[in-house]
This record gives C-alpha cells, structure tokens and sequence, in this order.
C-alpha cells in the first residue's frame, strides 16, 4: 500500500495513488487486465500480449529461447502464469521457443498456424490442463521434453512433414491413448513416448529405420505393436515394463537387438521373429535380453526351416518352445490381394479378415483351394472347403481365396427350353448382348453388372425388340454378375469373365 507519513506521525493515502491502486486491484481480482505487449522475438519482431487468459503471440520470425535461469514474462510471475487458459499464435510467427509456454497449468488449448516450423524443447511442458493439441502442418520438429508432464493430455493430431521427436517428447503424459505417426517421420527419440500409460496401440512409420532406447518404456496398457520392414535396429529397452503386451511381430528387416527389450513384459505369450537369421543381440546393461518373459509359456515362432538356427543361438535358444511361422495371404479374383496377409505360428488359428462384400442373394467366404474354372459363383465337383477360422489352425504357408455361393433361387440364362421366358445373356470379348423372348419384347429391362464384392460397375436399360447388345470395353477385366430385373425385380442373373 502507498502510504504518505506527516510530520505528525499519521500515515495517509493521496487520493491519485488510491485510484490507481483500486483500478489495479480490480482488475487482478477479474483476471482480465490486458498485459504486455511484451518483445519475445530472437532478432526478430514477435509480441506477446496477455488479455483474458488469452496469450496472444503476434509478430513475423522466432521466438526467443528462454532457460531455468530466465524465463518468459509470464512463466517467471505466477500471478500471470495462472490466469493463462490459452494461446493463440498467429500467422507470421515462425517457431515456438525453448521452456517459452513451461508450466503453464491453467492451459487448456493451443492454436498454432501453419507458419510455425518447429517446437522447442520443453516448449509445453508441464501444461497439466491440455487435453488435446494439433501440431501445426508446417511442424517438421519437435524438440525434447515438448510435452513432458502433460499429464491429461489426451489425443494429439501430427501433420504429414514432422520428420523428428525429440526425446522424451511426450513422456509421462499418462492419458495419451493412441497417436497417429505419419511416414514422413524418420527420426524419434529415447523415451519419446515413455509412461503413456494409457496408450494402447502404436504404428512405427516405414520412415524410421532404427527404433530407439526406451521408447515406449512403462507403456503398460499398450497390447499392439506394429513395426516395419524399414526397420533394421532396435536399442535398449525399448518395449520394458509393457505387462498388457502379449504378442510381438519382429520383422524379417531387423538383425540386431539391444538388452532389456522385453524386461518385466510379465505377459508375453507370442514372439514372431522373421528373420531366418537369428538377430544379434548385443549388450548395453549387460544383457538380460529377456529377462522377465516366461520362456517356458511365451513361445517363439520363426521362420520355416530356421527353428535349429534359433535353438543354437544364444539366449533366442533359452525359449522352450521354438515353433515355426507361416504367411496366410488372402486373394480376391477381382483385385488381387486386397486384405493384408497375416503371420501365422504354426498351429495358431487365423484372425478373420472383414467380408469383402455382401452381394445380392450370395454368401461370402474365405476358401482353401482356388476357385472353379467357371467362376466363383456357381457350383463345381471340385472339392473347394470353407476355411472355418474358429477351429482351423495353421501347419504351412496357405492361401485363402475369396468366394460367393450362390444362397437364394435366382434363375440363370442362358435361353433354354427350361426358361425360354427368361433373356439369354452373353458375354462375346467385350460386348454384352441381351436377347428377349417374345414375352418381353415389349418391356424395358434393366441390366447391372456389378463385381464380386456387389459394385455395381454398369448400368444399361434395353430397347424394344429382341437383340440388345452393349459395350464392356470401360471395365477392368474380371468376373463380374450381370442381373437382369424387370420393374426393379430381378429375373435373371448370370455370372460373366471379362478378359
């Protein structure tokens, strides 16, 4: 309080310095006086001001970096620091410096232009109130610790064009659940995602060649882990303390590993490893390659013909049981291999891929052997089983063949004396033709043909009289259905190979 002293002894307050004061003291209570602006640029015009919790950086160029021993105007004064809930910043502003939001706890949302390059380290750390955060799409970096301690932070969107994670980005943000990692990405640090507790599933991108020490360190709810080919090195603890995780695919790309990968990974039942040569596994905490993992109930699968290269090998022989694994790949006649192949240990059962469609009065499933010459639609001798995923298992490389069976009574051409009222329908190279009875001579039909998974590729409508033919030429080959339907119902339909 400013305060007067006479030559009395009293202390009075002047009435200016009274006004002043009150104006001050209202607004802190509000929390809304506008503060700054304040120069935040590094050799370069960039503002900050600060009104209504709302952090405005404004400007063209950097920021400036800032430390533990000089922080930002408002990181320093936790009066202020307190009544920030957001920050905006603005188009011109070219990258977000070091420490320059740090423990800014009341911050709820960050809004970041597309002219922002990069994040620096430790940049948002600590911001316990951020829930969600969109990268910048002109973001190619983010520094280390960026988002350390963001504890309830939840989902974070990452442009296509980040190239690197630095390390420890996003440690310790425990609500983080999954996070999308474009393939633009080549580079992610030690303990970039360690303690998200969490998080259950990750992706590597096929950008990134070597997974780095800890990574997902303590990650303990995370149950799926897909790694590339690209990938030919993993360091040091990168999977420790995972005890959701219970299977593992390590691609056929990866030749050596470090210690203490799997350590406390408690839950472990299933390790692929596909290359023939058993990855060499060097030592940074002197080994414990597996320590943690029940090698007499986690099995390991290897390639076929690799199982006694493995045995012999140190500590990937300690594994009772060394089994091989074999590839299921899934055709569709229409579009190849459509759905990706699995890698299947022996004996193992085959996870069931979604239909590829449910086409009118067929059923769909997947078959053991190829299909007939006469399609995949109607009946042959040959003997072509359903492959039943809830008690077939795995003894070699297989692959499944997609197939729709005929499932209602739909009439078929062509034109016989067993259905001379039906059109007789024929495909000729690449020329459909519709012949009519002499009931329909009249009438309008309609004619789809539609693929295999019920798309309907081509629609004709047929004229008076009793030829009608139409041109195929704008359709890939294949087997196709052609239905033939009268005032919407349908007459006929008639499996075709387009070649």
């Amino acid at each position: 309080m400013i305060r007067v002293k006479l030559l009395t002894g009293k202390t009075v307050m002047s009435k200016r310095c009274a006004a002043v004061l009150g104006i001050a003291l209202f607004g802190l209570a509000q929390g809304t006086a506008a503060q700054g602006p304040w120069e935040i640029g590094n050799h370069s015009h960039v503002t900050a001001s600060l009104d209504g919790g709302t952090l405005t950086i404004s400007g063209t160029g950097v920021m400036k970096h800032y430390n533990s021993h000089s922080g930002a105007p408002w990181v320093s004064d936790s009066t202020v620091r307190n009544t920030i809930t957001s920050v905006v910043i603005e188009s011109g502003v070219t990258s977000i410096g070091n420490r320059v939001f740090y423990g800014l706890g009341a911050l709820t949302s960050v809004t970041m232009p597309e002219s922002i390059d990069s994040i620096g380290y430790e940049a948002f750390y600590a911001c316990s109130s951020l829930t969600s955060v969109t990268i910048g799409n002109g973001v190619t970096s983010i520094g280390m610790r960026a988002f350390m301690d963001c504890k309830n932070l939840t989902s974070v969107t990452i442009p296509y064009g980040l190239t690197s994670i630095g390390d420890a980005a996003f440690s310790n943000c425990y609500k983080l659940t999954d996070i999308n990692l474009p393939n633009s990405v080549t580079s992610i640090g030690t303990y970039a995602f360690s303690d998200c507790r969490a998080m259950t599933s990750i992706t590597i991108p096929e950008s990134v060649t070597f997974i780095q020490p800890a990574i997902f360190y303590g990650c303990s709810s995370l149950t799926s882990i897909t790694i590339p080919n690209s990938v030919t090195a993993i360091g040091p603890v990168v999977f420790s303390n995972n005890n959701s995780l219970t299977s593992i695919t390590i691609p056929s790309s990866v030749d050596s590993i470090g210690d203490m990968i799997f350590n406390g990974c408690s839950n472990l039942t299933s390790i692929i490893s596909l290359n023939p040569v058993p990855p060499l596994l060097y030592a940074y905490h002197g080994g414990y390659y597996f320590n943690g993992v029940d090698k007499a109930a986690c099995t390991l699968y290897v390639p076929n013909g690799s199982v006694d290269a493995y045995r012999a090998a140190d500590e990937w022989g300690q594994f009772v049981y060394i089994k091989s694994a074999f590839t299921v790949t899934f055709l569709d006649s229409q579009e190849g291999s459509v759905v990706s192949s699995q890698i299947v240990g022996e004996g193992n059962r085959v996870t069931k891929p979604a239909d590829l469609g449910l086409l009118d009065g067929y059923t769909f499933g997947w078959h053991r052997t190829a299909p007939c010459n006469n399609g995949y639609v109607l009946p042959c001798a040959q003997d072509n089983p359903l492959w039943d995923f809830d008690t077939d298992i795995v003894t070699s490389d297989i692959t499944l063949f997609a197939k729709w069976t005929q499932s209602v009574s739909v009439l078929t051409s062509p034109l016989t004396r067993a259905n001379s009222s039906l059109p007789a329908v024929s495909v000729r190279g690449r020329t459909l033709s519709v012949k009519l009875p002499s009931s329909l001579q009249s009438a309008t039909l309609q004619i789809r043909v539609v693929d295999m998974r019920g798309r309907t590729v081509s629609n004709f409508n047929t004229v008076n009289g009793t030829d009608n033919s139409f041109s195929l030429t704008k359709i890939p080959a294949g087997r196709y259905i052609v239905e033939v339907r009268n005032t919407g119902k349908r007459m006929s339909s008639t499996p075709v190979m387009l070649r």
